[in-house]
């Protein structure tokens, strides 16, 4: 299993906060597509653009994780959570298991 990071972009200048979703999302799966199509359950989106929900010149709020995006551990632009500068923004990390952690700047909120 690996971590796979969905960095929210702000389209429209306004990030999207709900009890699943937050600015950082990380989803523990065997694969990139596993990960995506999880993303999608907890509601991400992809192709927010040409869908009209995003901002055009902001451009996606989500964009599908690659196997270039997928860590050992979650991480946040390659860096553990728990080490990274995860600024002012909440995380919320969906391990394979069921288990739901939530953190803030690096500690659990």
């Amino acid at each position: 299993m690996k971590f796979y990071e969905y960095h929210q972009n702000n389209s429209g200048g306004v990030d999207v906060e709900t009890a699943w979703v937050n600015k950082l999302v990380i989803v523990e799966a065997a694969t990139a597509e596993d990960a995506n199509a999880k993303a999608l359950t907890l509601g991400l989106y992809f192709n927010g653009c040409q869908d009209g929900r995003d901002c055009s010149c902001c451009g996606d709020r989500w964009n599908e994780a690659s196997s270039w995006d997928e860590s050992d551990v979650p991480s946040h632009y390659g860096k553990p959570v728990d080490l990274a500068e995860v600024k002012d923004y909440n995380t919320i990390i969906y391990y394979a298991n069921g288990d739901v952690k939530r953190v803030h700047n690096g500690s659990k909120w």
